[in-house]
């Protein structure tokens, strides 16, 4: 008698492809995370950088730094700084004067996302790339020189930067402790 197969895979052989699929994915995104997952961190720096140009310019044209200084470490604190630090470079005395045009400004405002204080909309500043403001204190209140900049990162770690944790890992920082070279 003729035996007859009949086609078809068996349930093993469809293991084995369900599981080399499965491993294949893992790994495109695995790799896709090491490319793309940095994004926000490099935005981050390109920022940071580009304030603290601003933050130069700023001084060669008056003579110092915009102050900002660090009275205490609550969120308020933090974003009022923001806001004087976002008025000084647009060289703004309000919130309507940041976003118009004709003012010559240090910092080019369009390039940067603002936030606004939930308790004050009249208070603006400088976004991150995870929707914190980023942190400027001049005079420090470490009482080192040169100003402090830098944003918390994506799990907002840092919340004492008069210590010198503010330079781990999960912060992107722009520290101004040596001149720009040229």
């Amino acid at each position: 008698m003729k035996q007859v197969r009949k086609s078809g895979f068996t349930l093993i052989e469809l293991l084995v492809v369900i599981v080399i699929l499965g491993v294949l994915i893992g790994l495109v995104f695995s790799v896709g995370k090491i490319v793309f997952g940095n994004q926000e961190a490099k935005l981050a720096k390109v920022q940071l950088d580009v304030i603290r140009l601003a933050l130069d310019e700023y001084k060669l044209s008056r003579g110092d730094y915009p102050e900002a200084p660090s009275e205490n470490f609550s969120q308020e604190d933090e974003l009022s700084r923001g806001f004087e630090l976002l008025k000084s470079l647009c060289n703004a005395e309000d919130k309507s004067e940041i976003t118009s045009a004709g003012l010559i400004k240090f910092l080019p405002v369009d390039d940067f996302e603002l936030g606004t204080s939930v308790e004050n909309e009249e208070i603006i500043f400088l976004q991150d790339p995870w929707g914190t403001p980023y942190v400027y204190a001049y005079p420090r209140a470490d009482k080192k020189s040169g100003y402090l900049l830098f944003s918390k990162g994506p799990d907002l770690e840092c919340t004492d930067y008069t210590a010198e944790d503010y330079t781990t890992d999960s912060l992107v920082d722009a520290d101004n402790v040596s001149p720009l070279p040229f």
